[in-house]
């Protein structure tokens, strides 16, 4: 966020570039508030800071839309929103919560009567695999650091906020969209340090932003998609924009199951769905990039096993159904994103 740019002369891929460098500075600016001391107004000034920089390279864009494609500048402007939830998420972390509790119990976290209470301790103390389940706090779901578990996360209530964060989750199932439970859409969501686990997501009404990703199977529906910093991951998504990665390799795209498709994704015929058309900022060549692909059908997880196998099935831990996806649990050697 150095000294003013004229950007009226750009050609489109200088703009491009110019666009490039101005983004990953802001992302680093907000990145680094959660070092900044509250005292004397330092993070409130640097918050300032950040937003008038946004603010000033969405002008940008839109000046450049005299001689930059529309649909380019349709991808800038939902980068910069992307900037604006990343900065909003940023600064809610930064607020401080109520610790997070969880209850054990069945699966779809039912009421229980007394009898059905004793087995449940009962069953506690075994040492299989247990379905968990987070409460809420003022319509925001967080979970942060949980190994081997097969955890349903409860869908916020329709009036709440519906803000969630996901971090540090390895090895674990996360089910958002749990069989014989009522859902509804999130207004945002971020996935940070997820590695080895399937993440099944509510529905998105706004942006996900995923960050170091790591050998995962992700399930999401979702105005805006961004993923930065990650690698060998298999995306089952459906968006109404194009997605967006960054740093990222050996990312492969399918469409979201039949089994997760709402009558919003499916108005006018599904065809604002733009799942296959993703934009990788770190690769500027005319040929495909090699950092994304499109999952071939035949590796695809079957229709079937969305239905039958990851709703929850007594005794069903967390690795057996990461092992019936198609996730593999052993070590993988790391492979470097490509540039253009």
């Amino acid at each position: 966020m150095g000294e003013e740019t004229t950007t009226s002369d750009m050609t489109a891929e200088d703009f491009l570039q110019y666009f490039r460098v101005e983004l990953t500075d802001i992302e680093q600016h907000i990145k680094t508030l959660s070092s900044l001391s509250t005292e004397n107004g330092e993070r409130a000034d640097a918050v300032n800071k950040i937003q008038g920089h946004i603010a000033a390279l969405s002008d940008k864009v839109r000046d450049a839309g005299v001689y930059v494609p529309a649909r380019d500048v349709r991808i800038y402007s939902d980068a910069i929103k992307g900037l604006q939830e990343m900065l909003k998420d940023t600064l809610e972390s930064l607020v401080p919560k109520k610790k997070f509790s969880f209850k054990s119990g069945s699966a779809l976290g039912a009421r229980k009567d007394a009898g059905s209470a004793s087995t449940a301790e009962a069953s506690s103390s075994q040492p299989k695999p247990q379905h968990r389940r987070p409460s809420l706090h003022q319509g925001a779901t967080s979970l942060d650091g949980h190994t081997r578990q097969y955890i349903i996360v409860p869908s916020p209530d329709p009036g709440a906020v519906g803000s969630s964060t996901m971090a540090n989750i390895q090895i674990c199932v996360v089910n958002m969209r749990p069989a014989g439970m009522r859902t509804f859409p999130l207004a945002s969501l971020t996935l940070k340090s997820i590695r080895k686990s399937l993440v099944i997501c509510s529905e998105v009404q706004g942006p996900i932003h995923l960050t170091n990703i790591t050998n995962a199977i992700i399930v999401v529906g979702s105005r805006q998609f961004r993923m930065h910093d990650s690698r060998d991951c298999d995306v089952y998504l459906h968006t109404a924009s194009r997605p967006i990665i960054e740093h990222c390799s050996g990312i492969r795209f399918a469409p979201l199951p039949q089994q997760y498709l709402t009558e919003s994704m499916t108005e006018g015929g599904g065809n604002q769905d733009q799942w296959q058309h993703v934009d990788d900022f770190n690769w500027h060549q005319i040929e495909a990039s090699p950092n994304w692909s499109v999952l071939e059908e035949g590796e695809r997880v079957k229709e079937e096993v969305w239905e039958g196998i990851v709703p929850t099935k007594p005794g069903l831990g967390a690795e057996d159904v990461l092992k019936m996806v198609g996730l593999d649990l052993s070590d993988e050697p790391y492979h470097e994103p490509t540039s253009s």
